[in-house]
């Protein structure tokens, strides 16, 4: 006698784990945010470049460099608060020894704006032309670590905390000679540092009118954004 046959049932799979094509994203949409994007971009660094001064800018390298007085104008008119992250030492920052008797200072901040946070680090080495190179009688001189006074350094790292984390969670990174010039800035006026024999800081020469910008021919905690930072904590 034939054995019956018995129906197998298809498992039921829910209908919430069936799953269904995404629709695919639009590349217009896409383009249209990003022009969106860049055209903001724009906007947020004419405005922040004409809160600051030519005074606020330095020539070096043959790259425009943000001082952190600039960098602080810019974070009080757009509301940025910082906080420096404990190191978990004696010192708001961290020192690291170089075989050569150099050093490098780092410091670690959080910026916040807008409801976004960054994390940000300010560095600055003993061994940076800024502080070691000089020329004497038209002869180039490198100073040994002992002649360079560890709180210029300390302070250049800390400086150099406030101008990344501003510039960086503003999104206006990598600047040119000519996007400061088409946002507003006289480029005539912005000095250059050079180095001399004295004194021992690098003077500073007036940006000079037939440079051309580099892209045309050829770097404690605070939650006020309107407090004044003037130094370093612990320096």
């Amino acid at each position: 006698m034939p054995g019956k046959q018995i129906k197998r049932k298809e498992p039921q799979v829910p209908e919430e784990a069936v799953s269904q094509a995404e629709p695919l994203p639009n590349p217009m949409l896409a383009v249209q945010r990003a022009q969106e994007m860049q055209e903001a971009i724009r906007k947020v660094l004419r405005i922040a470049v004409q809160q600051t001064n030519p005074e606020d800018w330095v020539d070096q390298g043959d790259k425009p460099y943000l001082t952190a007085a600039g960098a602080e104008k810019i974070r009080v008119l757009f509301g940025i608060s910082f906080k420096i992250v404990p190191t978990g030492q004696s010192t708001p920052y961290l020192i690291e020894n170089h075989p050569d008797g150099h050093y490098t200072i780092t410091f670690e901040g959080e910026f916040t704006f807008a409801g976004q946070t960054i994390s940000v680090i300010g560095s600055r080495s003993s061994n940076d032309p800024f502080f070691c190179k000089r020329y004497i009688n038209g002869r180039e001189v490198q100073l040994p670590p002992q002649e360079i006074d560890i709180k210029d350094v300390i302070m250049a790292a800390y400086s150099n905390l406030i101008m990344n984390g501003i510039t960086r969670i503003l999104g206006i990174r990598n600047l040119t000679w000519e996007m400061l010039r088409d946002a507003g800035l006289d480029l005539t006026k912005i000095k250059r540092v050079v180095y001399r024999q004295k004194p021992q800081q690098p003077l500073q020469q007036p940006y000079q009118q037939s440079k051309q910008p580099p892209n045309q021919t050829t770097n404690q905690s605070s939650s006020q954004p309107n407090q004044q930072l003037k130094q370093p904590p612990n320096v």
